[in-house]
């Protein structure tokens, strides 16, 4: 409650011990006053009395303020007027509103302290949004008295429209929406009216036979300007939207929401486009399965089959990994498919009891991709041509003849093989080429390669089996040792096959192989056994050995089959077992060097000339008181030959010479005169 400083006397205009009571008596009411909220006191003079009594009087505030709760702008006061025994009657009343949120206040309903109103209502006009309490203050003079803060008024905008707070979420037929709708009341800013309760009903935009149901109902009255719907649900399947209206609103609609029905049926939201043989198709099949509406079933996982309808005999369909796609979102999308032979064809898509056929597509015959042996050559004889002669197709990547090719087809096989053609290199003839004139020198299992240049993919045969020719030539396998000693068996001793005329061992052979020296020039070879009985094909020797040294080559031979020749072998000398005089001296004069100087031979075991350099000493054999003198005596042999000189005998006589070098066999030469 607000005070203001009493009414007092001018004490220019009384004096008196009476006025000066009267003035105490008025300060000692202030003093009561402010124990005393719910009134205003004062002290009144008597008007123009000059010597009167005061009277006592209380300024008491209005009561019963009453305002609305809620308001869009304009709110009506209404209070009840100051009153009580004793009261001075307000000549007036002001009104102020005060914020809640901060706290100011401002003047309302055009009223002020120095422009109240007599009026016991009064409507504040225009009044902001917020939240507010009102104070109505009785007004006497200077004197004022303010009643309690009224209870709280919401101002907010009127209510324009609604808007959907919460969209409606998907669902199945059997289920309600995954989120339920949540409506709000709104102003024209868009701002939810808190104070609304107003209906608010549901309704399928565009129902077309379709119903929705909320629990309790499809209307409900607002909360606080929200309508919070539950339990709502559509039971026939298809994309819908919500319809929110309420008396004297604009409606709004809810974005689209869908309900799922059952798969009832397979579409190709993508058919497979024409191609050409063993290439797939540039746009794959895409297989979506619906419901009633036409809806992709997203909950389906179902497994879809593709196959060619009529399954025409021959024609292959393939999809990486498989002809069956397991649906995702309850669609099947296929990768990979292709048909290989040429013709028009429709696919068959099946998933479960559903099943649905592709547009046509039309499949010609591709680009040359590969080549592939149409006939595969066979009766190979070693060195003998093929019966059947190889063909080679040129096909497009499903395998189809590519009728228009003229591309140059090579073959080839492993360089042992030894394959011949009378070309090689053949030109296609309307995509085939044809081969003559091939055969193999190979016998066994070999392969043959068909390429051509610019494509891919060559050919390449199953084994092709190469018989063995027959028997027609000898070869040696092992050839004897490149050297040895006289009388020494070799240390690689020879073997030699049977072949037939391309040099393939004929295996079934147990011919005779006979060696012999091809130029002997007295010279012996001897073998543990010779000839020799083929096993498998081959021949071999053991033993093997040649008397005289020198260099030979060996032939062998069988029948009428072609001989072999060896390489060279060289016979080498043993060590030294025996002198031999190869030059005796002749007639000779005394003191006189002999006219044919002796010349000793060192020779091997089978009488072979050595290498050896051994010493040989020359004595008489019966010297009976001669001497024998040599420019040199010891000689050492030279390549196996000691020879001396200016050998001489100081006596006359008939002499023999001895040749020795130490353990060697000694020699003596011919007897000869000296004279």
């Amino acid at each position: 409650m607000q005070f203001r400083s009493p009414v007092r006397a001018d004490p220019r205009r009384d004096r008196s011990p009476g006025a000066l009571a009267a003035a105490l008596l008025a300060l000692a009411l202030v003093v009561s006053a402010l124990a005393a909220p719910s009134a205003a006191w004062a002290y009144l003079d008597a008007p123009a009395t000059g010597t009167g009594s005061a009277s006592l009087a209380t300024l008491q505030p209005p009561t019963g303020l009453a305002v609305p709760a809620l308001s869009t702008g304009n709110v009506h006061l209404a209070w009840v007027a100051s009153a009580g025994a004793g009261t001075v009657a307000p000549t007036g009343y002001s009104v102020t509103r005060t914020r809640t949120s901060d706290g100011s206040s401002t003047d309302a309903c055009g009223t002020s302290a120095a422009t109240p109103t007599t009026a016991l209502t009064c409507d504040d006009l225009r009044v902001p949004v917020g939240v507010f309490g009102y104070t109505v203050t009785a007004v006497f003079h200077s004197w004022t008295a303010a009643s309690v803060l009224s209870s709280t008024v919401t101002v907010s905008l009127p209510a324009a429209g609604l808007a959907f707070q919460t969209q409606p979420g998907n669902a199945s037929t059997t289920t309600v929406l995954q989120t339920q709708p949540v409506v709000a009341v709104q102003d024209a800013t868009g701002a939810v009216v808190t104070g609304s309760v107003a209906a608010v009903a549901l309704t399928l935009t565009t129902p077309s036979g379709a119903v929705l149901s909320c629990t309790t109902s499809t209307s409900r009255t607002a909360v606080a300007g929200i309508a919070t719907f539950a339990g709502c649900k559509v039971t026939t399947p298809g994309s819908y939207t919500l319809t929110a209206t309420s008396a004297g609103l604009a409606s709004a609609r809810s974005i689209a929401f869908t309900v799922l029905g059952p798969v009832s049926r397979l579409v190709f939201t993508a058919s497979p486009s024409s191609s050409t043989g063993g290439i797939p198709f540039a746009t794959q099949p895409v297989v979506t399965l619906q419901d009633s509406a036409g809806q992709t079933v997203t909950t389906s996982a179902s497994t879809v089959t593709l196959k060619i309808t009529g399954v025409p005999a021959g024609v292959a369909l393939a999809c990486t990994p498989s002809l069956t796609k397991a649906a995702s979102a309850g669609i099947a999308t296929f990768a990979g498919c292709k048909i290989d032979k040429p013709g028009t064809y429709t696919l068959t898509a099946t998933a479960g009891a559903f099943t649905v056929a592709s547009g046509s597509l039309t499949i010609a015959v591709g680009p040359a991709s590969k080549l592939a042996f149409s006939t595969l050559p066979s009766g190979a004889t070693a060195g003998t041509l093929f019966s059947v002669q190889p063909v080679i197709t040129v096909l497009d990547a499903g395998g189809n003849v590519v009728s228009a090719s003229t591309a140059s087809v090579t073959l080839s096989a492993p360089v042992a093989s030894g394959l011949k053609c009378a070309a090689l290199t053949v030109t296609a003839v309307s995509g085939v080429a044809n081969f003559t004139g091939c055969q193999i020198n190979k016998s066994g299992a070999t392969t043959l390669t068909a390429t051509s240049a610019g494509l891919p993919t060559p050919a390449i045969t199953t084994s092709v089996s190469v018989a063995v020719g027959s028997p027609a030539k000898l070869a040696f396998v092992t050839q004897p040792s490149t050297s040895t000693v006289a009388g020494t068996a070799f240390a690689a001793q020879p073997r030699v096959l049977i072949q037939d005329a391309v040099g393939n061992t004929v295996t079934t052979s147990t011919a005779d192989v006979a060696l012999t020296l091809t130029a002997a020039g007295g010279a012996t070879l001897g073998c543990s056994a010779n000839p020799r009985t083929a096993v498998a094909g081959l021949a071999t020797f053991t033993g093997c050995a040649i008397d005289k040294i020198g260099s030979y080559t060996l032939t062998a031979a069988s029948g009428t089959l072609t001989n072999a020749i060896s390489t060279t072998v060289k016979i080498n000398p043993g060590v030294a077992a025996s002198l031999v005089f190869t030059a005796s001296p002749v007639a000779a004069t005394v003191n006189t060097a002999f006219p044919i100087q002796p010349q000793i031979t060192l020779r091997d075991a089978l009488g072979n000339r050595t290498t050896s350099t051994a010493l040989v000493t020359l004595t008489l054999t019966t010297p009976a008181g001669a001497t024998l003198s040599c420019t040199a005596n010891p000689r050492a042999g030279v390549a196996g030959v000691a020879a001396f000189a200016g050998c001489k005998i100081n006596t006359a006589g008939t002499y023999t010479l001895t040749a020795t070098s130490g353990t060697i066999a000694a020699a003596t030469s011919g007897a000869f005169p000296v004279n």
